[in-house]
């Protein structure tokens, strides 16, 4: 979303209003010429757009990278948060056949997959991903309720 805004950004700095259908047709309709005041509003509120997006969502924790790409490993730059399982994940980066399995199935389902072979990996990866799926449930379960106890 945020490199969304930043191409509308952009192309408000151009003064193309292609990425807003509406204002675009309004704008052909009307006077062939968006005001600057307008522009520059409109380009204000795209950058606090993208302030306020990083502020409730922000970007993933680069410690936890190696969960999201296991098979594209720096040695540089490998997280200090691992310190002994480093070399079980050079190891596993290096196998082709969980690389297959790693592009097969979800993040979590891999993790959980690989817990015999590398337990130590496997039991951190699946506490960082565990909340995301157990959140997500809740969230569903109330909207439900939600839905259930209003006059639908």
């Amino acid at each position: 979303m945020v490199a969304k805004l930043k191409l509308w950004h952009k192309h408000l700095s151009h003064r193309e209003l292609d990425s807003f259908p509406s204002l675009h047709d309004l704008v052909i309709n009307l006077t062939n010429e968006l005001d600057s005041d307008v522009l520059q509003t409109m380009k204000q509120h795209l950058e606090s757009l993208q302030k306020y997006l990083w502020k409730y969502i922000p970007e993933p924790d680069s410690i936890f990278e190696w969960i999201r790409k296991s098979f594209i490993i720096n040695v540089q730059t490998l997280p200090n948060n691992l310190s002994a399982s480093e070399e079980q994940l050079l190891e596993l980066a290096s196998d082709s056949f969980l690389k297959t399995k790693f592009e097969q199935n979800t993040r979590t389902s891999f993790w959980l997959g690989v817990s015999s072979e590398y337990p130590a990996l496997s039991d951190k990866a699946v506490k960082y991903l565990l909340p995301f799926p157990t959140s997500y449930l809740c969230e569903i379960g109330f909207s439900t309720l939600a839905g259930i106890k209003t006059k639908k």
